[in-house]
């Protein structure tokens, strides 16, 4: 497999530096296997090995001068699996925040415990479970309490939309939920 990173994309604003090059693959339809990569940045080249497991992907190169890989290992997302967080910004918001993941569970959602690491989109800590990416708190003060969800559900996700929407009607209590499908409840 052959990787050529080209001329960086100059931004819309002025900068002294544009930033390292970069590149987005998709390898959700990749075999699973071991592939050789040859990586070319500008007139350098490297080597490196592309692992391709059902559970994650593994990157190495051989010469991170050349290119350096950030994130090695990426967990992919189990079919089912539903995160975010819940954001409480009173103590009756926090007791509603409650009340919502008990309506989940009741729902059919179930408490999901990951593998420790990098699943892209959100990071499991070593017991498993959701650590909150700092670009989560987006609109909430600092004084909100932010609950982490990382639940599984197997059936239709309006149902979660409906639970989250019949809940998180109080102005204290705000819900951003993600689903391995592309589908959104906030």
């Amino acid at each position: 497999m052959q990787i050529a990173f080209g001329s960086a994309v100059a931004p819309n604003i002025c900068l002294t530096s544009i930033g390292p090059a970069s590149t987005i693959i998709d390898l959700a339809s990749t075999a699973v296997g071991t592939y050789s990569l040859g990586l070319t940045a500008g007139l350098k080249r490297t080597t490196g090995t592309l692992l391709v497991l059902p559970d994650r992907i593994e990157l190495t190169t051989c010469d991170s001068n050349t290119v350096a890989v950030r994130n090695g290992i990426l967990y992919r997302i189990p079919a089912n699996a539903i995160w975010g967080q819940l954001y409480a910004r009173s103590a009756a918001a926090q007791t509603a925040a409650v009340a919502l993941l008990d309506s989940l569970r009741r729902e059919g959602a179930q408490v999901l415990t990951l593998p420790t690491g990098n699943y892209g989109y959100f990071r499991t800590d070593a017991n498993g479970q959701l650590v909150p990416l700092p670009n989560l708190q987006n609109g909430q003060p600092a004084s909100a309490i932010a609950t982490p969800v990382l639940l599984t559900f197997s059936g239709n996700f309006a149902r979660i939309k409906g639970v989250v929407r019949r809940r998180a009607q109080y102005s204290d209590l705000s819900a951003s939920l993600s689903s391995a499908r592309g589908e959104s409840a906030f």
